[in-house]
């Protein structure tokens, strides 16, 4: 049984470490300060998962926990950023490619 948590584990550090690439390479121009962020919580997230592999559970060590749970409290700040600029600027939270007649900041 351990080998299948062991492999889900694996597999998902690869996914949050890919999204992280996904997003700094690929994400919207020009790129700003929380692009970034999302980026570097998504790549710690994903190692956070390796280290998870090497101890055998996410609450042991102690600091793996603390770990996890800073990456979850980054996401939810940045997500409440979004929803702030989103609200102060309609713009932001348009769809993923750019309309031709409108500038994405961010």
């Amino acid at each position: 049984m351990q080998s299948y948590v062991d492999a889900f584990n694996a597999v998902e550090a690869a996914l949050w470490i890919g999204m992280a690439f996904v997003v700094v390479f690929f994400g919207r121009q020009p790129r700003g300060i929380s692009t970034y962020l999302w980026s570097l919580t998504l790549f710690l997230f994903g190692i956070s998962d390796i280290v998870e592999l090497q101890t055998g559970a996410f609450w042991r060590p102690w600091w793996l926990l603390a770990w996890k749970a800073g990456c979850l409290a980054t996401f939810l700040c940045l997500f409440a950023h979004h929803q702030r600029l989103k609200r102060a600027r309609p713009e932001v939270g348009g769809s993923l490619a750019a309309s031709p007649n409108r500038e994405i900041t961010e």
